[in-house]
């Protein structure tokens, strides 16, 4: 039996298909468990979520959002070359991401470095680097300092990074530079 398809049918048919091909792409969505037993890129499912946040960042596209779960996060990171002078970070974001935690900041840390008895120095890992838009909610962020400068478990350079419920800053506070 043939079904027959009226004009009202045809039109709804065709308002949809020009309105999925207008609009634009959503933007993807990517996990991250420190404790995953099977990361596989591009993390974009809860069961191949990556252990690292940075790993994550990397694959990501701007626009896209991180969700990342309950954890102490103490490995990974990326120097950033645009800080002077350049210090690794547990997190390096110079695309426009959100990083988001899932339960939030007494839930989820991103654990820096510093020398024993010293506030900076070479071998230090600033917890976070953000810029051009990227934004960071929802984590404490602790032992974070730079090579030379004190004051930068978080730099965040340009406008607009946020950095939202990360009022549970233990590092070496804030260097914020250029933004509003």
């Amino acid at each position: 039996m043939k079904t027959k398809i009226g004009p009202i049918t045809k039109l709804f048919s065709a308002i949809c298909l020009l309105a999925s091909a207008s609009s634009p792409m959503s933007a993807g969505v990517h996990y991250v468990d420190v404790s995953s037993a099977g990361p596989a890129p591009p993390y974009c499912s809860w069961a191949t979520e990556e252990t690292t946040i940075q790993d994550a960042v990397d694959v990501a596209d701007p626009g896209d959002q991180i969700f990342v779960a309950d954890g102490i996060y103490q490995k990974g990171g990326r120097v950033a070359a645009e800080t002077a002078p350049p210090t690794a970070n547990r997190i390096a974001v110079i695309k426009p991401l959100t990083i988001q935690s899932v339960h939030g900041p007494s839930l989820t840390i991103i654990q820096g470095y510093q020398i024993p008895d010293q506030t900076n120095g070479d071998e230090v890992v600033r917890c976070a680097y953000l810029t051009n838009g990227a934004s960071l909610i929802g984590f404490t962020l602790t032992g974070g300092t730079s090579k030379r400068i004190t004051y930068s478990g978080l730099q965040r350079t340009s406008q607009p990074p946020t950095q939202a419920g990360c009022s549970k800053l233990r590092a070496w506070g804030l260097m914020l530079t250029d933004s509003s």
